[in-house]
């Protein structure tokens, strides 16, 4: 064993207490650090987002109720004008029911008529018959 040639050693990587590699560790915390920033972004973003999401969904509320109210203001018009329509309906059926009734009593009439001219009508001709 010659003593004369023996350099100081590289000790190689320090240890950490546990026994693990100090700078594998370090790469470790930093990795773990880089980790916890890019999470807290990530975060952040999230919360954004769900803050927007909320206020979208606020404003959707808010349309929904706008939509429901024009949606009964409508129906009642509706509603009105189908009872309007309705009524008058009902009065022209009534209407047509008396001019059918009128227009039953003319033919009558107007036969009644036809017959008394075609009596009449016989009777001149039996008073101006030579005789």
């Amino acid at each position: 064993m010659n003593k004369t040639n023996s350099a100081p050693r590289n000790p190689g990587p320090a240890l950490h207490a546990d026994g693990g590699d100090l700078s594998a560790v370090l790469l470790g915390e930093a990795n773990t650090q880089k980790l916890v920033q890019e999470l807290q972004l990530h975060k952040i973003e999230l919360e954004m987002q769900n803050e927007e999401l909320q206020r979208i969904q606020e404003e959707l509320k808010a349309s929904w109720k706008q939509v429901d109210h024009l949606v009964v203001e409508r129906t009642t018009e509706l509603a009105r004008a189908i009872e309007s329509l309705s009524a008058e309906v009902q009065l022209r059926y009534e209407a047509e029911g008396a001019l059918r009734t009128a227009y039953t009593e003319i033919e009558t009439l107007k036969d009644q008529l036809q017959a008394e001219n075609a009596q009449l009508r016989r009777e001149l001709q039996q008073k101006n018959a030579p005789g």
